[in-house]
């Protein structure tokens, strides 16, 4: 696959996002889950061998494992505040749909960034 191919395969994916979030790109951006999903992928990205392949697939296994780490992480931060997200709807700072949304978004970093370093180690 040529370079055209690989930007071309990840252009069409932010697209299809696009559509999805209906214009709306800023319900992806969320700068601690982003954060969360690099710093995993770049750690284990960082063990193993010196070949480059290797590393960019590692930073793809990485960058699930970190999306998955930061999912529970949310989770958890949602179910420990119990009584108050579920029993006090006047509270809107405590809105447990916008925290969802944010595991989910974390998961799909992961899973973004798995594709695309697939895409670029097996070119």
């Amino acid at each position: 696959m040529s370079k055209l191919k690989l930007l071309l395969s990840i252009a069409v994916i932010l697209v299809g996002c696009w559509f999805a979030a209906k214009g709306k790109t800023s319900l992806f951006v969320d700068s601690v889950s982003i954060f969360i999903v690099i710093l995993f992928a770049a750690i284990y990205a960082m063990a193993g061998t010196l070949e480059l392949k290797d590393r960019v697939n590692k930073f793809g296994d990485g960058a699930v494992i970190g999306a998955w780490l930061g999912a529970t992480i949310g989770l958890v931060s949602i179910l420990s505040k119990g009584q108050a997200y579920w029993n006090n709807p006047a509270l809107p700072e405590l809105d447990v749909y916008q925290a969802f949304a944010i595991v989910c978004v974390c998961l799909f970093w992961g899973y973004f960034l798995k594709f695309v370093s697939y895409l670029i180690a097996e070119n």
